[in-house]
């Protein structure tokens, strides 16, 4: 499968599963999904290939805002109750 395909397909999902399930995953998702994409496009010169590593990289800055707000929150929401 073409690696700009791959890129696309995986920035799009890094922003969706950080904006969608921010608490489901934890922020993770979107951390995830997001290097994976990077990776996937790091040998790629195209100028499209320079558009897909933003898409990538606004799902892994996403992913950590919600990481670090379901750190800082997820306490008050009993997200993590204590056994």
């Amino acid at each position: 499968m073409n690696k700009l395909l791959i890129g696309k397909i995986l920035g799009i999902l890094s922003i969706v599963v950080a904006i969608i399930f921010p608490f489901l995953s934890g922020g993770l998702g979107g951390i995830v999904l997001g290097t994976i994409g990077l990776i996937e496009l790091k040998d790629e010169k195209k100028e499209t290939a320079k558009k897909f590593r933003i898409l990538n990289i606004i799902g892994i800055v996403l992913g950590g805002i919600n990481l670090i707000l379901v750190i800082l929150y997820g306490g008050m929401l009993n997200l993590f109750p204590s056994v």
